[in-house]
């Protein structure tokens, strides 16, 4: 009986949201390896990377990886199911249960356009920045974008190839800087948590929360959405709800 309840405690835990992400994140770093500047093909890894950007706002990112092609900047969903959904999109769609339930979450390519914004802002360069969203487990085939893997394509994706874009020394400089402004911050969970709660309130008071100007309702080929009154210049967008 006891044997049970522990069994079944120890499956709810693995079903809670926070759980499935740390166990996504963590195939993920396996993949993906660590530092091997000596190597044929030499990278340097970041995990769990939070940069603050200008406006004082925290992105925090799940991996970086830099290598001779370029940095890649990775956001791992651990979701299953069948996965739909297109770069445009404010939300995609997680479907399970032969189509019985659904669940939505935010685009995770325009959530990764955030952390690569942050990071060019930083470095004050030009590099070539690969966004990469990997599902761990989900189907994929139904998502329309260039931008998502499994955890096979990603593999693929961040094996180096003949196509040489940065130096050893211009990587050295990247993964100094990275890791110099992640090192000088003194960020806790839930200082970031408090951070996405005030940029929840900015968007309630139609301010855009990634440049400080005003939020306008925009129309779309999926509907109305609000973006920012910057745009080109900044892309924030949020779905009306």
């Amino acid at each position: 009986m006891y044997l049970l309840i522990i069994v079944a405690i120890i499956v709810c835990i693995f079903r809670l949201p926070i759980v499935k992400g740390i166990i996504g994140e963590a195939i993920v770093r396996i993949i993906i390896g660590k530092n091997s500047i000596d190597s044929k093909a030499p990278k340097f890894v970041i995990n769990n990377l939070v940069l603050e950007s200008a406006n004082g706002r925290t992105s925090q990112i799940d991996h970086v990886v830099i290598n001779q092609n370029g940095v890649f900047v990775i956001e791992t969903k651990n979701y299953s199911g069948r996965i739909y959904g297109n770069d445009s999109q404010i939300n995609w769609t997680q479907v399970l249960n032969y189509g019985r339930v659904k669940n939505h979450f935010y685009n995770p390519i325009k959530q990764n356009y955030t952390h690569i914004c942050v990071i060019q802002e930083l470095l004050k360069q030009k590099v070539e920045i690969f966004s990469v969203v990997v599902f761990v487990k989900g189907n994929i085939r139904y998502i329309n974008s260039e931008n998502v893997y499994n955890v096979f394509g990603l593999m693929k994706k961040l094996k180096t190839n003949s196509k040489i874009c940065i130096s050893i020394e211009q990587m050295n400089l990247i993964y100094d800087t990275l890791i110099e402004h992640n090192k000088n911050m003194v960020v806790s969970n839930s200082e970031h948590i408090a951070c996405v709660e005030r940029m929840k309130n900015d968007v309630k008071n139609g301010i855009c929360p990634r440049c400080g100007s005003i939020l306008v309702v925009r129309h779309g080929k999926n509907g109305d959405f609000m973006g920012c009154s910057k745009y080109p210049r900044c892309r924030f967008t949020k779905s009306i709800d």
